[in-house]
């Protein structure tokens, strides 16, 4: 929850933005912003980007985890998947359900899942 929260406080045009984490039903769930787009393990399956496209997904995912990082949250699970291009070419890292922050304590083991319920934009999930 420490994690999530502090994930929550990201601003970037780069990271979905998280708008509440709550509970229901003794489940605790992350409300995220609606991404329309793919992808990136999905648009990875049409064929290889252009040397240009590339460049740019790698410098956006590159400015996000920046702007985390300097805020002291580590993402721990950067993957295609998680990575979701709109139709306007904007990149958005997804997913900070495993999210660290640096020198905190862990409270995710790594493969063992957060416990939390992901409520997702459709190119997320």
């Amino acid at each position: 929850m420490h994690e999530a929260k502090a994930a929550a406080s990201l601003n970037h045009p780069n990271i979905c933005t998280i708008y509440e984490i709550a509970a229901a039903d003794e489940k605790t769930f992350i409300a995220m912003e609606y991404v329309e787009g793919e992808n990136l393990r999905v648009r990875m399956k049409s064929g290889p980007f252009s040397l240009d496209e590339t460049l740019a997904i790698t410098a956006d995912i590159g400015s996000g985890l920046a702007a985390a990082h300097e805020r002291g949250i580590i993402h721990r699970d950067i993957k295609p998947a998680n990575i979701v291009v709109t139709p306007n070419r904007v990149v958005k890292i997804m997913d900070f359900g495993l999210a660290r922050v640096a020198g905190g304590a862990q409270l995710t083991q790594p493969g063992t899942g957060d416990g939390l319920l992901h409520v997702t934009g459709a190119g997320a999930r």
